[in-house]
């Protein structure tokens, strides 16, 4: 039983900063293999587990090469030399980072959470003046989903009338849409 809102927040954020860190190795070390549409979804994790840590509050944390496709696998593999790719991925994660040091609410703003079944997460990042939700789908389609403030914690009523009407999104399967509001 969590006593306080704070409380609440700060285990949210531990359990999914926890979750998606171990999720986001996993996914790079199981599903990378060239050439495979196995290959395929395992990127599609890999981004969508980034793209959850750096939407968080905190500082993301990034293992050594996840930027760059490298796998690690077990030692003595683990201990590979870095490989500097600059490609697709590389792209992608400094893609992300430069989102995050853009938007106020995504780099210090409070959060509250809620969902949407079992596999769309939601996100909602304020500050006094600016306000960015983004929501995640791990599931294989495409959604549509209409999310209601009330549903977020934590959330201060003074917050949700604040920030107002939330919008219709379109979510697509593996993947992430981020909106200011």
């Amino acid at each position: 039983q969590i006593s306080t809102e704070a409380g609440f927040r700060d285990t949210v954020i531990r359990q999914f900063q926890g979750c998606f860190c171990r999720t986001d190795r996993i996914a790079a070390v199981r599903y990378v293999r060239k050439g495979t549409a196995v290959n395929e979804r395992g990127r599609a994790l890999q981004k969508l587990c980034a793209s959850v840590q750096f939407s968080l509050p905190g500082m993301p944390c990034i293992y050594y090469g996840d930027e760059e496709g490298m796998q690690g696998f077990r030692d003595p593999f683990c201990r590979a030399p870095f490989r500097r790719d600059a490609g697709e991925l590389h792209s992608f994660y400094a893609g992300l980072a430069s989102a995050r040091n853009a938007s106020l609410p995504l780099s210090r703003g409070d959060a509250a959470f809620s969902s949407f079944g079992a596999d769309v997460l939601y996100v909602l990042r304020y500050t006094d003046d600016q306000a960015q939700l983004i929501a995640f789908n791990r599931g294989e389609t495409a959604v549509t989903v209409q999310p209601e403030l009330a549903d977020f914690r934590p959330l201060r009523a003074a917050d949700a009338e604040r920030i107002g009407q939330l919008p219709s999104l379109s979510v697509p399967a593996l993947g992430h849409v981020s909106v200011k509001l």
